[in-house]
């Protein structure tokens, strides 16, 4: 399989792990603000596969987008931030994968996610791989989901949106919106 290929199937898996995303989390939220409900935390493991599938789809995203990167990423004027987000959020969502039984893994999964997301979309936006509202979209995801591991409880739906980004940024990735943004020339 090509890699523009391979991009462009990355984009779906992408759009359908963030809307599993959203699916788990909302539905994870609505037992917490349930009446009667003594859950202060929100377990993603609750919905076993979906929960499974959404995070294992919206890495398959994080890679797909990974190979939308300038070949020269990690150079001057950038450094390793991306590199390290990068490799900050897939190991975010291995935690997430394996952590299933235990509350604080989950959760140090979640923020390790969530700073790694937030300096890739950082990242993206520097290097314009994406259209700047992908970019600002991964930003804002990322810091609802970093919100989110501040406070849990009823805030539980500020997983959503995190989700919703990856609804985004997969449409542009099936779309092959990436790449060419680098190089926009200003037109008088």
């Amino acid at each position: 399989m090509t890699t523009s290929r391979f991009g462009r199937w990355s984009g779906l898996a992408a759009v359908v792990g963030g809307v599993l995303w959203v699916i788990v989390f909302a539905i994870q939220a609505a037992r917490s603000s349930a009446e009667g409900s003594d859950e202060f935390y929100v377990s993603l493991s609750g919905l076993g596969v979906a929960g499974l599938l959404s995070v294992l789809l919206v890495a398959v995203g994080f890679v797909g987008l990974d190979m939308h990167m300038p070949s020269d990423w990690g150079g001057p004027g950038y450094g390793s931030l991306g590199r390290a987000g990068y490799v900050g959020a897939l190991v975010g969502l291995l935690m997430l994968l394996l952590g299933g039984a235990s509350w604080g893994f989950d959760m140090l999964g979640i923020f390790v996610l969530t700073v790694g997301s937030l300096l890739v979309g950082v990242a993206t936006l520097i290097r314009r791989v994406l259209p700047s509202w992908g970019a600002i979209a991964l930003i804002v995801g990322s810091l609802s989901l970093l919100v989110f591991v501040a406070t849990q409880g009823l805030i539980a739906w500020l997983g959503v949106p995190y989700g919703a980004t990856w609804i985004a940024v997969g449409y542009l990735l099936f779309l092959g919106r990436s790449g060419q943004f680098r190089t926009a020339s200003r037109v008088r």
